[in-house]
């Protein structure tokens, strides 16, 4: 798919199991390689310069401790917001509770000024 934007830039959306159209071999075996990133699938040399820094920061440990560190920040991040969310849920409903008793003592109240006229 391909869609132009305002600022006359493009944003091309690429399927890899797609079956519409019929997209040059590099781009077949790019699809292939992006799907399955195997010394198998790099079958021309810019696949295989990608498949070869895909490689490498792979092994970098400092990249996958950093991946790590991120992924479990955002994990982090998303329990605060489930925590937060829960916290304002709760005195939503004691707002609620509260109200609904003054609603009744207020009923009572003017209950008995009734009877009291």
């Amino acid at each position: 798919m391909n869609i132009e934007l305002y600022d006359g830039t493009r944003t091309l959306y690429l399927y890899t199991r797609g079956t519409v159209g019929d997209p040059p071999e590099a781009l077949r075996q790019l699809l292939r390689y992006m799907e399955q990133s195997t010394d198998e699938n790099a079958v021309n040399d810019s696949l295989k310069r990608i498949h070869h820094m895909v490689e490498t920061v792979k092994r970098d440990g400092e990249v996958a401790l950093s991946y790590m560190k991120s992924r479990d920040r955002e994990e982090q991040i998303r329990k605060e917001e489930r925590q937060k969310v829960e916290q304002e849920k709760q005195l939503i409903l004691s707002e609620n509770q509260r109200l609904r008793e003054e609603i009744v003592r207020y009923k009572k109240e003017l209950a008995e000024l009734s009877v009291r006229s």
